[in-house]
């Protein structure tokens, strides 16, 4: 007999995923184009375009957590 008790079960689950993106570099100079890798390495992509994002459905990592409510 289950109990009327309220029990939840909360999954974080990370997932290997590739995110495209695209930056025009037409009219810009070799130092300005390096620049641009250096800024988007850092994950400030703010002037990249977003194309696409894949994941092939692998987990890296879970974790559960058992909350009482």
């Amino acid at each position: 007999m289950r109990s009327k008790s309220k029990l939840v079960l909360k999954a974080r689950i990370v997932k290997h995923i590739i995110e495209y993106y695209e930056l025009d570099c037409t009219g810009m100079g070799i130092d300005e184009v390096k620049d641009e890798m250096e800024i988007a390495y850092v994950e400030d992509r703010s002037n990249w375009e977003y194309q696409y994002t894949e994941s092939d459905g692998s987990e890296i990592d879970i974790e559960l957590e058992i909350v009482n409510a």
